[in-house]
């Protein structure tokens, strides 16, 4: 199964550590099929199951290989009010608004709040945030130009490490 909206690139240097972002508590089977169904990323590890505190962390890469990141669960309780606290994931998409209405079209019919905004007037930028999954918003930045063939270890590790 190939990825509906593949992603290009993270933007930004992943060279010196990988970016972290906390996962709402509850959600993060949820938070995993949006990074690898939609956006067709693959498991690079897993950090374990839930530890003493309540916390479980996958590390993630897209399949252009080009950079990790690391999803964590909150620890907290699943009714605390979201903050955005201007954290957010900068990714590069062939069309970022195209993206940005397809994931909130996708979670509306999925009775699931995603809200989308332009980051730019030229709308070559677009913040998408989804409250009930993460406390960090997703920046689609289009690049205009269709994602090359991801390398072949890759593709592979996309279809078989499923959780």
């Amino acid at each position: 199964m190939s990825p509906k909206y593949p992603l290009v690139d993270v933007i930004g240097s992943t060279s010196v550590d990988h970016p972290a972002f906390l996962v709402r508590t509850g959600m993060f089977v949820g938070a995993y099929s949006l990074f690898s169904e939609q956006l067709g990323w693959a498991i690079v590890r897993r950090a374990g199951d839930i530890d003493s505190l309540g916390w479980r962390a996958i590390f993630l890469e897209p399949v252009s290989g080009g950079g990790q990141i690391q999803l964590t669960e909150e620890a907290s309780h699943p009714d605390t009010p979201v903050i955005f606290p201007g954290a957010h994931l900068g990714l590069k998409v062939f069309d970022a608004e195209e993206a940005a209405n397809a994931l909130k079209s996708y979670y509306e019919r999925a009775g699931i709040d995603c809200e989308i905004e332009p980051a730019n007037p030229e709308k070559t930028k677009w913040f998408v945030q989804i409250p009930e999954l993460f406390t960090f918003s997703l920046e689609f930045v289009s690049v205009g130009v269709e994602p090359s063939a991801p390398p072949q270890e890759i593709r592979e590790r996309l279809y078989t490490s499923r959780p």
